[in-house]
Formats: structure tokens, C-alpha cells, sequence
């Protein structure tokens, strides 16, 4: 079954941001999740989307677990 391509809006959507946030990222090259470009269309794969939550999650699990997280250089517990 192909995968399922998301336009922005349902890219900000799932992920609980800005449409206008995805944008600047993209246009910094700061953006992690390849886009692919069809004419002047841009879209994003769902199973990459899906992959990049997995990702963040897994760290965001990891970093509890070993309480290494910091905030603005500084060491929490």
C-alpha cells in the first residue's frame, strides 16, 4: 500500500505546531523531516512523520531515564 503524503496543514496538525513554524525551518535547512516536492506542491511522507515521532519520543525517554536533561546550558537533577 503506498504511503500516505501530508500537506502542511495536516503536518502542523499532527505535530501541534504552527504551519507558519514548519515553514521558517524549512527555509533555515533546520527542518528534520524531508519533504518531497511534487510541481510547487511540497509534502511529507506519513511514515516519515510517524518515524520522527518515534525518534523524539525514544529521547525523550532516554533522557528521563538517565535525568540528563538541560535547560539553557544548565543540568537538571
Amino acid at each position: 500500500m503506498p504511503d500516505r503524503l501530508l500537506d502542511i496543514a495536516e503536518l502542523a496538525k499532527r505535530l501541534k505546531i504552527r504551519e507558519k513554524t514548519i515553514r521558517n525551518k524549512l527555509c533555515e535547512g533546520t527542518w528534520p523531516i524531508p519533504p518531497l516536492r511534487i510541481g510547487r506542491a511540497v509534502r511529507w511522507r506519513e511514515s516519515d512523520v510517524d518515524r520522527v515521532i518515534a525518534d523524539l519520543a525514544a529521547e525523550g525517554d532516554s533522557a528521563e531515564a538517565g535525568r540528563t536533561s538541560t535547560v539553557r546550558g544548565r543540568k537538571l537533577l
